[in-house]
């Protein structure tokens, strides 16, 4: 049983196990923020409207590229492999996302005022 267990970590090395204990940690450490209430995981994700929380799909996918990019991002660094146009990228991805987001609402609330006079 240790040699099979053995064989499926042969040719990892120290970098990746301070990836795993880097990912771990970061885990626990929302995990604990939430159960303390100091964070509300559930609101990277979703949004309240007329009272009922709902899955808000631009949270949604910012929250889950961040999670990707970030991914990609640490591992790149543990391996020594980071580039400056993966840097670039990581940091532009989520400055056009964020400005995609307010542009949307922004819209969505102008919107929303239009219905609102048309209706009075």
């Amino acid at each position: 049983m240790m040699a099979i267990i053995a064989d499926w970590f042969k040719g990892y090395g120290p970098h990746d196990a301070m990836y795993i204990l880097v990912l771990l940690f970061t885990v626990c450490f929302f995990l604990y923020g939430h159960l303390k209430s100091r964070i509300n995981i559930w609101e990277m994700v979703t949004t309240t409207k007329d009272g009922k929380v709902r899955t808000d799909p631009r949270k949604l996918m910012e929250f889950s590229a961040f999670l990707v990019m970030t991914y990609g991002f640490s591992y790149l660094i543990i391996t020594n492999h980071l580039s400056d146009w993966y840097a670039l990228t990581y940091v532009a991805a989520f400055v056009a996302a964020r400005t995609a987001r307010d542009f949307a609402q922004l819209k969505d609330k102008a919107l929303s005022m239009k219905q609102d006079t048309e209706t009075k």
